[in-house]
């Protein structure tokens, strides 16, 4: 419950509104002595924003960014098309898809290609 208050506290949007994410490392994994499978429903927390369509979840593990899901907020949006355009895939609504890379260069780089998308879908 700890870890995911920390989480949830350090949920960001864009500017819009329209993609939410939350991000953690293993450091934070370590300091509440969690594993990644814990951490797998966090994203859903962030389906109860008003403008949410998509939500994603960063989660750095060694030099990869691992199991970066996205769920659609809204019916309309294809997530899993959204997640073979960055080398990945799933479902409509449930897609994930594996970076290479720090968080810290991937996280605005997957936002803006989302946003891209979105924008692409209106």
């Amino acid at each position: 419950m700890k870890l995911l208050g920390t989480v949830l506290t350090s949920s960001q949007t864009n500017k819009d509104e329209s993609i939410a994410w939350i991000s953690l490392n293993e450091d934070l994994l370590d300091k509440f002595k969690s594993e990644a499978e814990d951490t797998h429903g966090f994203i859903n927390h962030l389906l109860i924003l008003d403008n949410i369509k998509v939500a994603c979840m960063f989660r750095q593990i060694g030099d990869k960014v691992k199991n970066l899901p996205f769920v659609a907020a809204k019916d309309d949006i294809d997530v899993g098309i959204m997640a073979q355009a960055l080398g990945g895939g799933g479902h409509n609504h449930s897609a994930a898809t594996i970076v290479d890379g720090k968080m810290d260069k991937i996280i605005p780089e997957v936002i803006e290609k989302l946003e891209a998308m979105l924008k692409y879908h209106e």
